[in-house]
Order: structure tokens, then C-alpha cells, then sequence
């Protein structure tokens, strides 16, 4: 697990996975899943050129909470992740 901070001071744990120079998904789990949910085996994601970027959402796993979040508030916390792993 790694964890980055936001510009509003909350974190947002997330694992980075797969093939580090193949082509970036940001994995978005469903409710009362996390950021663990995914294939076991990390060679089968690297063999097809993927990297994934499976983040917790806010208040689950290791990320803080966002008080009244709402499903449109994750995009501007992925994109916040996007820039810090130099995604483009």
C-alpha cells in the first residue's frame, strides 16, 4: 500500500500494480470493496501491458474520509493521483 496526500490535507491509499511502463487504468472499486480487490496473480496483469492504479475511495481502506462526499468528488482526487505518479 502507498499513500499520497491532496491538496486538501486528506490521503488516498492505493496500489500500483502490474507492468510499471505499460498502459495506466485507474481501477474505481465498487461499494464495500477496496483498493485489494483484483486479480492474485500480478505477472497475468503485467503479460497484457497493464499498469493499474487501484486507489481506496474516501473513508474506505486507508484514505480519510470526505465529509458529504459524492461519487463526483473522486475524479479531482484521481486526478490529483494521476499527476502525483507523472501519468500526463
Amino acid at each position: 500500500m502507498e499513500i499520497t496526500r491532496l491538496k486538501d490535507g486528506r490521503t488516498i491509499a492505493f496500489e500500483d500494480y502490474g507492468d510499471p511502463k505499460g498502459t495506466p487504468v485507474i481501477f474505481s472499486h465498487g461499494f464495500s470493496d477496496s483498493r485489494i480487490i483484483r486479480h492474485p496473480d500480478d505477472a497475468v496483469t503485467a503479460s497484457l501491458g497493464l499498469r493499474i492504479i487501484a486507489a481506496d475511495q474516501p473513508g474506505v481502506g486507508g484514505s480519510s474520509p470526505l465529509k458529504n462526499r459524492r461519487m463526483v468528488n473522486w475524479g479531482p482526487d484521481m486526478e490529483q493521483l494521476a499527476d502525483r505518479l507523472g501519468l500526463g
